[in-house]
Parts: structure tokens; sequence; C-alpha cells
């Protein structure tokens, strides 16, 4: 007797489908990722050949290896576009599913993921609930527009990789001074002054509500230049000052910048003119 085709895989795909669905942490899973989770988790060897193809699909059905508690490493913080101020103590922080990590070496890059060359630290038998965190000093020598955070978790013989959400900014904090303490304030970003201007130039926000505000300076390619403002501020009315400089302290040259202003989700910008 001959058994293939759909009607040997089908209920053999049943079947599977049922246990995956009789987990807690499959229960309520679509029909897409049940898919998913069964073709990521197939085995494939000498008699499968490269797969997806014709005969084997994508792959044997492993149902055992569908069943396993996925293991994950996750770099929550620091999060895409952040900054990240020298010469203080900052956080990164890790979260695992499904297993306690003997260790969690973390390391820093500046070039953009290409190299790791700083060690920041590692964390010892790293529990599978909440978000541990690695305190470490930024040195100025960090200074980038490019920086990445590389997380390896060890446990046994497994190892898992993961890394933080994009990049972020390295960079001597810039000072933020309120213009009239308790005045009334509406969310808006004014023209800097003066403009054009060589080598600095104030730049003048209102936030109507308190929260989370980032200030930042692009090129007119898009491409971030410098993070002026990042951190939690009152409602009020501010000034800062640009001196002319990117992230890693070097002048830039002469050109049209773009300054955005953010706040829980609303965006203004302007354009100002550097002449040297």
């Amino acid at each position: 007797m001959n058994f293939a085709g759909t009607s040997m895989s089908a209920p053999a795909v049943t079947g599977a489908t049922a246990l995956l669905l009789a987990r807690s942490e499959w229960a309520n899973s679509s029909p897409s990722k049940i898919k998913a989770r069964l073709r990521s988790t197939a085995r494939t060897d000498a008699f499968t050949g490269t797969v997806p193809n014709a005969t084997w699909g994508y792959g044997k059905l492993d149902i055992g290896n569908a069943l396993a508690i996925p293991l994950t490493l996750a770099v929550p913080r620091p999060p895409k576009g952040s900054l990240y101020a020298v010469g203080r103590y900052d956080s990164v922080n890790v979260a695992l599913t499904g297993f306690t990590a003997d260790t969690i070496a973390i390391s820093l890059s500046m070039d953009g993921g290409a190299t790791y060359p700083v060690s920041l630290g590692s964390l010892y038998n790293v529990p599978s609930s909440g978000q541990p965190g690695l305190m470490f000093f930024i040195d100025p020598s960090y200074a980038t527009s490019r920086a990445k955070v590389r997380a390896v978790a060890v446990k046994g013989a497994n190892v898992l990789t993961s890394y933080s959400d994009s990049l972020f900014t390295i960079a001597t904090p810039t000072a933020v001074l309120a213009e009239t303490p308790g005045a009334p304030a509406r969310f808006a970003l004014h023209p800097n002054t003066p403009n054009p201007f060589n080598p600095r130039t104030t730049i003048r926000f209102e936030l109507d509500r308190a929260g989370p505000a980032t200030l930042r300076v692009y090129s007119v390619t898009g491409a971030l230049v410098r993070t002026l403002v990042d951190h939690p501020l009152p409602a009020g009315q501010y000034r800062t000052v640009w001196d002319g400089l990117d992230a890693q302290g070097r002048p830039v040259g002469s050109g049209i910048y773009v300054y955005r202003l953010s706040e829980n989700g609303r965006n203004l910008s302007r354009k100002m003119s550097l002449l040297k």
C-alpha cells in the first residue's frame, strides 16, 4: 500500500495542528501562524534536498520540534532612535522567553553593527521573566550616531543572539533651558535664530503637555545629524542651541538642515541654513 500525497499528509498535519492548539501558548493562534510554525520547524535532510519542493514541500513534519517552547532573546532597550548621553550611567535591558540563561554577554557597536569592539559586561543566571538590565558607564569615546547593541545568551550548548532595535545615538547632551516658567504653552516649533547661521543657532519650541520629547537635526536627505533633546519635559517654553556639530562632535558642512520636534506621535519640522 502506498501512502502518499494529501491522503497521507492531511491527517498528519491535522493531528499536529490539534496538538499545537492544545498548548496554551498556541491556543488562539491563527491558521497562518500554525502554518508558519509547522513550516519553520520541519526537518530537512539528504532525502528532502533543498526545500520547498514539489515532493517534500517544506520538509518532514517534526511535531516534537513544533511543540518545543520557543527560546527567544530580545533587546527592548535601547529603543530605536534614542539618545544616550556620554559621561553618565545608563542601561541595556534584555528579555528572555522559554529558558533561563547562564550568561548574557552584551557588547556595543559604533559602526552600525559591522563590528562590536566594546564589551559592556555580562548578566548571569538571567530568568525568563521581566527585563533585567545591565548598567554601564558611557565613555566619551563611544560617541556615534550609529550605535547598536548585541546580546549573546548562553544556556549549556544553546546560544542565542539578538540586537537592539535599529540604531541609536551616543552623544554629549545639549542643554535645554526653560524660557518663562509657568507661561502658557502650545505645541510649537519656532524659526531658529539667527538663520542663516555660523556656527551656532538657537531653537525655541513649546510643549502643551508633559511627556517624552525629541528634537533632532537631519540632513536634507533624511540622515540623522544630531539629537538635541531626547527626554521627558514638563509643559512649557524651551530653547536649546545647535553648535553645528554632528553626533561625533565634528563640524558639519554648509547647507540646508531640517530640525524636527516630536512628542507622543505629533511632529513639527522646519528648515535652517548653515553658511560658512
